[in-house]
């Protein structure tokens, strides 16, 4: 039997992206896991905010919730209820628990089994609702920091955020927003729209399942039709948060589109699960530790955000986090397209050297599938004006 040529240049170049996802591997997955721990404390954390601190003045959790909106701020009608900010709090820091809770055991393997491999191989795995949540949220922190600091200091234009005028009711907003606004932005105006598109039959059950997980459940046969839908809704995203409601600065259309245009692909790629808990990231966790500390140093939330070095420390980490994994991605992503072409040209090789005995052939094939084997890479990967303040205005 002829043997198959494998280039010298071909295999040192497998052999050196290997390498790179090896090196970044190791930060990529320690990174993650000290944010996610982060993230487990978190909970205690902002349940000590809304009922030990005295971050609301005259108003605690108490405090009367004469109104909760349907479905989205200012678009459509109110409910009139008789609870108090503490008991709708408390019902959505339970499902909060519940969903991250989910999210560590699931979707196909748990938290640390997802990223053991990545240690060893540093090949990206999407099997974790958690990981796919960590990494994306390291990359929209690490972007929306950068257009914040292009904004202000090429142009001039600074993000202010909405004022609520008391710092509980805020916080209280801010932890029941991403329930709310994926529910109407992701799951109403992607997730439908998808089924319409690419059902493969009218059933609820499909509808429930598509919802959940659209690129799970659908049979997606354009992903241009996807991304367009994507951009639309981010855009529509990025504006309710200037022009609707307690809205935020002109400065912050473009770090809200740009949110919106995340949150949609892990969405459509990872889940409702995983969407939401990303948006849970980056209003109720960071915005926890911020009240926390200016509660335990008795000063206001906007001194806190001047002063305080341990929230431009983690700053400073969810920066670092985010450029290593925009470097994890890209890197899965150029090695998928490598072996991938790699495989091809593996396979009309042995289409020319057929002489070989049965044997031989099977010895061919063989290693074909483990070539092909290796390819099993996600390649749809591709997928203030101080630094504290900065840190604060990165919620969507």
């Amino acid at each position: 039997m002829s043997d198959i040529p494998i280039t010298p240049s071909s295999a040192d170049a497998s052999t050196n992206t290997n390498k790179v996802l090896q090196g970044l591997g190791i930060p990529y997955a320690a990174l993650l896991s000290i944010i996610f721990g982060m993230m487990f404390l978190s909970f205690p954390v902002g349940a000590f905010v809304v009922f030990n601190s005295d971050i609301g003045g005259d108003i605690t959790y108490e405090y009367p919730v004469e109104y909760v909106y349907v479905v989205f701020e200012g678009l459509l009608s109110y409910v009139p209820i008789s609870v108090g900010v503490g008991d709708v709090f408390i019902v959505v820091w339970i499902t909060f628990v519940i969903l991250f809770g989910i999210g560590m055991l699931g979707q196909k393997d748990n938290f640390i089994k997802t990223l053991s491999p990545i240690l060893g191989t540093g090949k990206d795995a999407s099997s974790n609702y958690l990981v796919s949540m960590l990494k994306w949220f390291t990359i929209l922190v690490f972007l929306s920091i950068v257009v914040d600091v292009v904004q202000n200091y090429l142009f001039g234009i600074s993000i202010t955020p909405p004022d609520f005028g008391n710092d509980l009711i805020q916080f209280f907003s801010a932890s029941t927003a991403p329930i709310l606004e994926e529910l109407v932005f992701r799951v109403l105006l992607i997730g439908l729209p998808l089924y319409a598109l690419f059902y493969h039959r009218l059933s609820v059950q499909e509808l429930v399942k598509s919802l959940w997980h659209p690129h799970s459940y659908l049979d997606v046969s354009s992903q241009s039709r996807v991304f367009v839908l994507i951009a639309l809704v981010g855009v529509l995203f990025g504006m309710t948060h200037v022009y609707v409601g307690e809205s935020w600065s002109f400065g912050k259309l473009t770090q809200a589109t740009l949110g919106g245009f995340i949150l949609g692909w892990v969405y459509y790629r990872h889940g409702l699960l995983a969407a939401i808990l990303l948006h849970w990231a980056t209003n109720y966790f960071v915005l926890s530790y911020l009240y926390f500390l200016a509660f335990i140093n008795g000063v206001s939330v906007e001194d806190e955000l001047r002063s305080n070095s341990l929230l431009g420390t983690f700053e400073l980490l969810f920066f670092v986090a985010g450029a290593v994994s925009l470097a994890f991605v890209a890197a899965n992503y150029f090695a998928a397209r490598s072996n991938a072409h790699q495989s091809v040209r593996y396979d009309n090789d042995t289409s020319d050297n057929t002489h070989g005995s049965d044997t031989d052939d099977t010895i061919i094939q063989d290693d074909i599938t483990v070539l092909k084997t290796d390819v099993n890479l996600d390649t749809n990967t591709h997928e203030d004006n101080d630094t504290s303040t900065r840190l604060d205005t990165t919620r969507v």
